[in-house]
């Protein structure tokens, strides 16, 4: 079994691309990691809900934080990035079959799909 902590971008209408990213681990690992991740919030009196990627990454003011949540992540053993990007276009060529599994396979030929 394991654990994912994932965050999306790109389903918005008129996105032209998704993205998936984040963290997988064992479930200990995940507690563990998540922990840690807290902790290094709250270093920086930053509130989890208001965590939202997209914004942060524009803000200097953010990028201490930033790379302490990086180096907190690099820390942590048995916990591995993961990201996946899809063109929307794409994932609408799909059978309805595959859709409703909520599954998205790389499908040969299809321009996107990178592990």
């Amino acid at each position: 079994m394991i654990d994912a902590y994932l965050d999306e971008s790109g389903i918005h209408d008129g996105a032209k691309v998704c993205v998936i990213a984040g963290y997988f681990g064992g479930p200990g690992q995940m507690k563990r990691f998540e922990r840690a991740w807290k902790e290094t919030l709250a270093k920086y009196s930053f509130p989890m809900k208001d965590f939202h990627a997209k914004d942060l990454i524009k803000s200097q003011k953010h990028l201490p934080m930033l790379k302490s949540l990086a180096k907190t992540a690099g820390q942590q053993p048995k916990v591995y990035p993961v990201a996946y990007g899809l063109v929307v276009d794409d994932f609408y060529t799909f059978s309805l079959a595959v859709e409703a599994q909520e599954v998205v396979p790389i499908q040969a030929g299809a321009r996107s799909g990178c592990l």
